[in-house]
Order: C-alpha cells, then structure tokens, then sequence
C-alpha cells in the first residue's frame, strides 16, 4: 500500500515539475494526443462501441451464446455469449473487447466468474493497428504486421485456455447461472448505444491525452543516446502502447519486443479497461494477470529466449554453438504411471494443444495411451527410478532425431539447474512408422508426406 502511494505520488511530483520547466513540451504533446484521438482513435472504436452496445441490448450476444457454446466451452470453460467480446475484442483492438465483457455482465448475459475469466484474453490489439502502424510504419512489411497479428491473437486464445484451466480459483466455483434480460426495440437501442459509445469514447480519450503527455516529459527526462535504444522503447511502451511502438528499431529484436508491448498493452490502456470497468460488476485484478501472462506467450512465440537459459544449453558438451533457431521448447508431466481409464483417448491431446512435447514416465499403464502420444507428436520417454528433477525445471535432451534412429536405450538428458545434471532416457521399442511419425511432428504430418 505505502509504495503504490509512494510511487502515485513520485509520478505526480514529477509531472508538475516537468509541467513548470517544460511547459512547450507538455502543450504540444497534448495537441499531437487529440489529433491522434480525432484521426485514428475515434474513427477505429466509436463504431465498434456502437456495435458491441447493440449486440448486448438486442440479444444478439444470446443467438451467439447458443451458436458457440460447443466451441467456447471446453476451450475456455465459458458459454457461448463470451464469443461476442472475444470476436469484437480481436477485430476491434483495446478496450472494446473489455467494454462488451462489462456489458454482458451488466446486462445479465454473464455471470461475475465469466465476464472475469473473459476479461483476462478478450481484450486485444485490432488488427487495424498491428497490419496498419506496427507491420506498415514501424517494419515496413505487411507480412510483419500479419506476423504480430497472428501471434497477438494465439497468445490471447493460450492465456485463456490456460488461466481458465490451471488457476484453482477460476475452477473451484461452478458457473453462476446468467440473468435472463429482455430484448429491448432498435429503435431505443440505437440511441442508448450512440450515447453509451460517447462516454466511452472520452473515457479512452482522456486516458491518450494524459499519457502521451507523461511519455513526452519522460523522454525529456533521459538522454538522448537512451531516447535511440530499444530499452527507452520498451520503457515508453511500458506506459503508452503507439509511442513504445513507434520507436521500435526496424530488428528482429524490435519485432520481439513489439510483439511483447503489443500483448501487454501499457499502462494507458489497462487505465481506460479500467475506466470502462467500474460501473460494471467485473473487477480488473485477473485482466492485469492475464494481460502479464500474455505478454510472456506473446515474446514465447514470437521467438524471444531467456539468455540465461540459452547460456546453460550451451553449457551441456556438444550444444556450444546452439542458437534459439535451433532449439524448440515444449513442456512436459512426470507420473509413475500414466494413461488408464479415460486418459487412454483424451489426456494426449489435451496435453499437445497446451503445448507439450514429451511425456517422461518409470511405466505406461496402457498401450492406447502411449499411442496416442505418438501419433499427437510427443516422444514417449521412459526413466529407470527416481526423477532427478523437479516442478519448474528445464530438461535438454540434445540431438533427439538423431536418437530416434538409434536403439532409443540411455538417451541422453540433461536438468538445467544450477548445475548442468546428466541423466539418462529411453523409449520402448518404436516402428518404422511411429519413429517417421515422431519425426514429421504428429500423425496428420506422417499422412501429409
């Protein structure tokens, strides 16, 4: 508590005194702040607003709720009415997907629980602005920008399906029962929706205009050789999303640090959700986590590595010269004894699409299960005693092509603490056909070739 005030009142005293000694600066960045709000701002999400007011009072969110709820229920645990603030979130960028969570919540569509699990991963960069600004004027390549959008928006579906499934406090309680709401006429809804928009609208406005000003002081505030680095990016990026943006470096690094401020969304635009949230029943704790985990799978996929883990990989003999190109990473379980009852058919499969690579067990309890490991693409290893690693810990198993055209006995692996541990892997005996089928990456690859 004391920091948060510590720290409000810091970026305070700072803003006056920038304010008295650089009164140039802070005028001229708050007339480049309304001419981006009347240019881009405005004209991009006052007629998603419209639209997402009107897919609430209508009942449109509820012919979607009874069209969707096959796909958005085991993917997120949600009813199908959640998919209105997830499409209009992907489509219309920050914070339109928020405002049609509020609303359905408001209305009674969604319970508290759902508009709060919703909130985490509806809320996205539009595509106007990643093909637009991020792939035309800061990478000048619209393939870059059609890049970012597909990793923004694999991201989002990832953190939702993930904080949906493995936070105890989104599975413990079951989903409340939504309100039921009467459709109201086009006629009064059209007018309502318009007015709602408005307010929402300056509500985003408000929150561009104070940002860019601070993000103008701030620069002013650093030197000149920082104001060129892509740390000052990232910084700014921090606060105000377009600004961070905009002075990315034309690299590799800068598009894997878009991608992560693209995720993210900055401090600007957690504000305005935040603006947009209270008068709703919907609490904004899970969004800033769920936009946190984002930003993390974002950099994930966008190609980004840890330099401390890359400098243990290329501690293990024979991995000197390895580079992230050459490594891909995947998560994996420990059991003694996996895949009877229902585990034969489903837990594979669940464990692919949340991104796991290998199982590593002393023993498989049916030969389905491991089979369907296989033809999903993930190496079934196998390990004699105790496991010499623990929850959290990397595990390097170098060269594993190669191995898989060996006797796949004393597969060599390694637990990347902090030390470099060496242990030893295998696999029962594969055919012909599962070691092809391994190596292509899944079953459906095996049939492609």
């Amino acid at each position: 508590m004391f920091f948060r005030a510590f720290a409000a009142l810091s970026a305070l005293i700072f803003c006056l005194m920038a304010l008295l000694f650089l009164p140039d600066v802070g005028a001229q960045a708050a007339r480049d702040a309304l001419a981006l709000c009347a240019q881009t701002v405005i004209p991009s999400l006052f007629p998603f607003f419209v639209l997402s007011s009107l897919l609430v009072s209508c009942g449109a969110a509820d012919a979607l709720s009874h069209l969707l709820s096959p796909l958005m229920r085991p993917l997120f645990g949600l009813s199908g009415t959640g998919a209105a603030a997830l499409g209009l979130g992907l489509c219309g960028g920050y914070p339109v997907g928020a405002r049609t969570a509020a609303a359905l919540a408001e209305s009674g569509a969604l319970s508290r629980e759902e508009g709060e699990r919703l909130l985490a991963f509806c809320n996205n960069a539009g595509p106007g602005f990643l093909l637009g600004i991020c792939g035309g004027a800061v990478f000048s390549s619209p393939r870059a920008g059609a890049a970012l959008y597909l990793i923004h928006t694999a991201s989002a579906l990832f953190t939702g399906m993930l904080l949906t499934r493995f936070l105890p406090s989104l599975r413990a309680e079951p989903l409340q029962a939504a309100k039921q709401h009467r459709d109201v006429s086009l006629a009064a809804a059209f007018p309502a929706a318009v007015q709602g928009a408005l307010a929402g609208i300056l509500n985003v406005c408000a929150f561009v205009v104070v940002f860019q000003v601070f993000t103008r002081l701030l620069l002013c505030a650093l030197s000149a050789s920082f104001c060129a680095s892509l740390p000052c990016a990232l910084l700014i990026g921090f606060f105000e999303l377009t600004s961070g943006v905009m002075a990315l470096p034309n690299t590799r690094a800068g598009f894997l640090a878009c991608a992560a401020l693209l995720a993210w969304g900055g401090l600007s635009v957690h504000c305005q959700t935040l603006g947009v949230l209270s008068a709703s029943p919907l609490r904004g704790k899970l969004y800033l986590r769920g936009k946190a985990v984002q930003a993390e799978e974002a950099a994930r996929r966008a190609g980004q590595g840890d330099a401390a883990l890359l400098a243990k990989i290329r501690a293990v003999p024979g991995c000197e010269a390895l580079t992230w190109d050459d490594v891909q990473l995947a998560s994996t379980i420990f059991a003694v004894k996996p895949g009877d009852g229902s585990a034969r058919e489903q837990a594979a499969s669940c464990q692919r699409v949340l991104g796991a690579g290998a199982n590593i067990v002393n023993e498989y309890a049916t030969k389905r299960y491991r089979s369907n490991l296989i033809n999903w693409g993930m190496l079934p290893f196998q390990l004699n005693g105790a496991a010499p690693f623990g929850l959290g810990d990397y595990i390097l198993i170098p060269h594993v092509r190669e191995a898989l055209k060996g006797d796949l006995q004393n597969i060599p692996a390694y637990v990347l603490g902090e030390e470099v541990k060496p242990f030893a892997l295998y696999m029962a005996p594969l055919t012909s056909d599962e070691r092809e089928i391994l190596a292509d990456g899944c079953l459906i690859n095996y049939y492609k070739h």
